[in-house]
């Protein structure tokens, strides 16, 4: 019968203990068994570790050929030390001959925590990664809601009125009359003794001159007429557009809409800043004043207990001359 575990063998239990708590397993461990370094232990430990712990690595095992299931003892821990070479790096201070005789309970509690600890690291760093990938993704995204200030805009622009194309008026055609609603502006430099230009009377008396057939002409001669009354007037404007739309607005998208609520936010935390640092320098103003009072009375204390001693009023400011 083996002595109870003493020194670092019972501190290497504790550990033990707390390092297979945080990969959930429950069954009860025989103590007297880990300090004699039960091999059949141990090994039952190593295959929770590797197969049953985290079923991610060990379907990672399955896919890279470390195939671990269903083997005599001899062959599983080959195959653990192989899957510590391979992934880990790790080489054991433990032999496999040492492994399978009774003793060395501290090096199999060392193997068993070094391989509970990074299979554990290997499964976070995994999960990471998936996380990451998972974010990365543009349909995976979550969808931004807008600010209240955002959408508050995003309402105003929708109850603005369509832009109001302006236009100049079209010249008159030949073939019908020119509309009363528009009538010729006058020129600015005529003066009001003489007759003002007005295309329509000049085409109403070529139009008398000339025969049903001169069509075309007549109405080459009316557009020239009517470009040259735009040009006298100082609206000129190319043959190839005739409307000329407004520049569209200005639109503030949902970006300079946060810009502004953020700006929002920073003066109200600066107008805060603002009123604490008032209110500690109230405080120490306070302080001080306090101070100030305590010398003070602390100097009349000791006015009145050297006017005392002498027996003559000391004047504020004089000190009593040793007689």
């Amino acid at each position: 019968m083996s002595a109870p575990p003493t020194g670092d063998l019972k501190n290497l239990l504790l550990q033990l203990y707390s390092t297979l708590r945080a990969v959930d397993y429950t069954p009860t461990l025989d103590p007297q068994e880990l300090c004699t370094g039960t091999p059949a232990l141990y090994l039952h430990l190593l295959h929770y570790l590797l197969l049953d712990a985290f079923p991610t690595f060990a379907a990672h095992l399955a896919t890279s050929g470390h195939d671990l299931r269903g083997k005599r003892d001899a062959r599983f821990l080959q195959g653990c030390y192989r899957v510590l070479r391979d992934e880990f790096s790790y080489k054991p201070a433990l032999t496999r001959d040492q492994f399978f005789l009774p003793g060395f309970a501290a090096r199999k509690i060392m193997l068993v925590m070094d391989v509970a600890r990074k299979v554990q690291e290997w499964a976070r760093d995994r999960d990471r990664r998936v996380k990451l990938s998972s974010s990365s993704l543009p349909s995976s995204a979550p969808q931004r809601r807008p600010t209240p200030l955002a959408a508050r805009v995003q309402h105003q622009q929708q109850l603005r009125p369509a832009d109001i194309s302006y236009t100049l008026p079209e010249p008159a055609s030949p073939s019908s009359a020119p509309a009363k609603s528009s009538p010729p502006m006058r020129p600015a430099s005529v003066s009001p003794g003489t007759t003002a230009y007005d295309p329509r009377i000049h085409w109403a008396d070529d139009h008398n001159d000339h025969d049903d057939n001169d069509g075309p002409e007549l109405a080459a001669a009316a557009a020239a007429e009517a470009n040259s009354f735009l040009e006298h007037l100082g609206h000129r404007r190319p043959e190839s557009a005739l409307s000329r739309s407004s520049p569209p607005p200005h639109v503030p998208t949902a970006e300079t809409a946060e810009a502004a609520a953020a700006l929002v936010h920073i003066q109200s935390t600066l107008a805060a800043l603002d009123a604490s640092l008032r209110g500690m320098q109230a405080r120490l103003d306070a302080v001080e004043n306090a101070h100030l009072q305590v010398a003070d009375a602390r100097v009349r204390a000791e006015r009145a207990e050297a006017e005392n001693a002498v027996g003559t009023p000391i004047r504020a400011g004089a000190t009593a001359s040793p007689k």
